[in-house]
């Protein structure tokens, strides 16, 4: 038997089912509902097995709170999100070709990219349970236990911050726009990626509250064209606008317009082959959106 064929050990097996369960019954803030025999029932491994790898049920939480941390990931941009931007490009037509239509044309973008970042997470129960982690972080006694999970917590986020960065440093070049001086590529892209990700994080946490007031009939940000604005997705534009102004270089002409659509088009394939990999069991390939 090959070894990527080997039966998972008792560990794996433990941990792989703990994991699943908090995925599939979600995480409060505390950790009673997760009960080790519970974990060994469903694992079908000995509770002498288990008991020699975890002496105590703190050792075992720690192992399987670390592990959902890394296995939390950013939900990211569907091809849909970009065929979106793509009609939007086709709405614009020779209205880029003044600072008013581009203008017009990045908020817009920007409103419709931030309210469906603000709808995926909210619907990702990845999400849910990661919050319910930090929150729990915080609330864990000093000890080995809290040094972990809170040195999982920063590894996520830094990766988050990092995907959010190679996202940022592509998209706002497409759209004709460009960092805000001082800020310089690609320090100012990870600024404005951790920003982005601190303020989609409070705005994650004031949701689970309770539900949004109804949108606002709005034309914000220096835009002509007045639109049903949330207060997630408001909040979140302005964030990246304060880092981003129009390049006053980029002309909006026929070959430019040619240009962006066929990146466009070359993005949206790239992710529709990427999923259709990761479903089937495929090689992963490299983010369509880095540079």
């Amino acid at each position: 038997m090959s070894p990527s064929r080997q039966r998972p050990s008792a560990r794996d097996r433990l941990i792989a089912v703990a994991v699943e369960r908090i995925r599939r019954d979600g995480m409060t803030v505390g950790l009673d509902h997760l009960s080790l025999e519970g974990v060994i029932a469903d694992s079908g491994v000995s509770r002498a097995t288990a008991y020699r790898h975890w002496p105590n049920k703190a050792d075992f939480l720690r192992e399987v709170l670390v592990e959902t941390v890394r296995a939390t990931r950013l939900v990211g941009e569907t091809p849909t999100d970009l065929a979106d931007l793509t009609r939007l490009l086709q709405e614009a037509g020779d209205g880029l070709r003044t600072a008013q239509g581009r203008r017009d044309l990045v908020v817009e973008a920007l409103r419709r990219t931030a309210q469906a970042d603000v709808d995926r997470m909210r619907a990702s129960p990845q999400w849910q349970t990661y919050l319910a982690i930090t929150a729990t972080c915080r609330g864990l006694p000093p000890g080995p236990l809290r040094d972990d999970v809170r040195a999982a917590l920063a590894q996520a986020e830094a990766g988050f911050v990092e995907h959010r960065a190679q996202v940022y440093a592509r998209l706002p070049g497409l759209l004709g726009y460009r960092l805000v001086a001082p800020l310089t590529a690609p320090e100012g892209f990870t600024i404005m990626a951790s920003a982005s990700g601190a303020m989609m994080t409070g705005l994650l946490v004031t949701a689970a509250a309770g539900p949004d007031p109804a949108p606002i009939r709005l034309a914000p940000f220096g835009s002509s064209r007045p639109a049903d604005w949330t207060l997630p997705a408001l909040h979140l534009v302005g964030v990246l606008l304060a880092h981003l102004e129009l390049d006053p270089d980029v002309v909006w002409d026929a070959a430019r317009w040619r240009e962006t659509k066929e990146r466009l088009d070359e993005v949206i394939a790239a992710l529709e082959a990427g999923r259709a990999d990761e479903t089937g069991g495929g090689p992963r390939r490299a983010h369509p959106l880095r540079p």
